[in-house]
């Protein structure tokens, strides 16, 4: 099984590198192979533009927008869980 933890709008700031549960994600990322971060490019555009001051974790994708993400893995089989 994988697992793709995608964030939109104001979700973004949880993986930031000062976010208080930075360790917890790292800690995810390291057991589980599987696991994949996206950020919503879109939200990240926003968030500048509102000059927003956040700095994503390196391991965190970013290169596209999280609808166009889910609709891809719903089209290949996926499942979507919202949270």
């Amino acid at each position: 099984m994988r697992v793709d933890f995608i964030t939109n709008s104001e979700g973004v700031k949880l993986f930031d590198v000062n976010n208080p549960n930075r360790k917890k994600l790292e800690v995810l990322l390291s057991r589980f192979d599987n696991l994949t971060l996206y950020a919503c490019k879109r939200a990240l555009q926003r968030a500048m533009q509102k000059d927003v001051k956040f700095q994503l974790l390196p391991q965190v994708k970013h290169d596209k927008p999280a609808l166009d993400a889910v609709v891809e893995r719903l089209n290949t089989g996926w499942k979507y869980i919202k949270i």
